[in-house]
């Protein structure tokens, strides 16, 4: 399962993760004596806000060259693109400078930050495995734009990168441009773009009037795909060895950054 509904079963994780910490900050002062003031749950926000933003700076920062082909993909924190030590170390920062005067907020915090930040690390890892096992290449009946009969099958014998998009969806159309260059521009895996309920000729007139030069695009018309892949939304990207074995999934738009780090796991 890669989602429950529209959100990604990740993001999720994440929102658990926070309301965790925040909630567990909140009782550790409560059952303190004397009481201490409130303004720990709110050091508490401000530390996981930090972590946020400087998990998406780290990331930004190590990887600016594939950014500046399209900086609006700077502010897109959907794609996933987050470095945790970075983090990590900016929330510590933060939390040890805001409590300097009120250092008996320092245990509580470092608790709940550390029961959060488990749950993350435990709960991401059983999620991936639990899609490792649950998610294979799909064996559904495919179209070629030209009418022609195929199934993804084909394609074993090298890393399969799968794409589930649509016309009518907004972060489909905007990464599009990013998966046409991938496909352009390395030849280790293969790109497969797997439109999801759509006929050819809708299809086609997209890609034409967008002028973009794709290969290796299939018809889904029963949206089969999405059903073996857990997901109700798209777009999803799914990447897989030569076996067919699932080695990372992504749902929301992808920008080049993150695939390029995707791809990497493939080599």
């Amino acid at each position: 399962m890669i989602s429950l509904g529209p959100l990604p079963i990740m993001a999720i994780l994440a929102l658990a993760c926070c309301g965790i910490a925040l909630g567990l900050v909140k009782w550790q002062l409560r059952r303190q004596a004397p009481p201490v003031p409130r303004r720990g749950a709110d050091v508490a926000f401000w530390m996981l806000l930090w972590l946020l933003l400087a998990a998406r700076a780290g990331f930004v920062l190590t990887r600016m060259d594939s950014y500046a082909s399209d900086p609006l993909s700077l502010l897109r924190f959907a794609d996933g693109g987050f470095s945790l030590p970075w983090g990590i170390a900016a929330a510590l920062l933060y939390g040890g400078w805001a409590t300097r005067s009120q250092r008996r907020l320092r245990a509580p915090l470092l608790v709940s930050m550390s029961a959060a930040l488990a749950l993350w690390w435990v709960g991401g890892w059983a999620i991936s495995a639990a899609q490792r096992e649950a998610i294979v290449l799909p064996e559904v009946a495919l179209q070629t734009l030209d009418g022609r009969p195929t199934t993804l099958a084909a394609h074993r014998g090298k890393p399969i990168v799968l794409n589930l998009w649509a016309t009518w969806c907004p972060p489909c159309r905007r990464e599009m441009p990013v998966l046409a260059r991938a496909q352009a521009s390395q030849s280790h895996a293969q790109i497969l773009l797997v439109n999801q309920g759509e006929d050819q000729a809708t299809i086609s007139h997209y890609l034409q009037t967008q002028g973009l030069q794709v290969r290796d695009v299939y018809l889904d018309p029963g949206m089969h795909s999405m059903k073996a892949a857990g997901t109700q939304g798209l777009p999803t990207t799914l990447f897989f060895d030569a076996n067919g074995r699932l080695v990372d999934a992504h749902m929301g738009e992808i920008t080049a950054p993150v695939l390029q780090d995707k791809l990497s796991l493939l080599d």
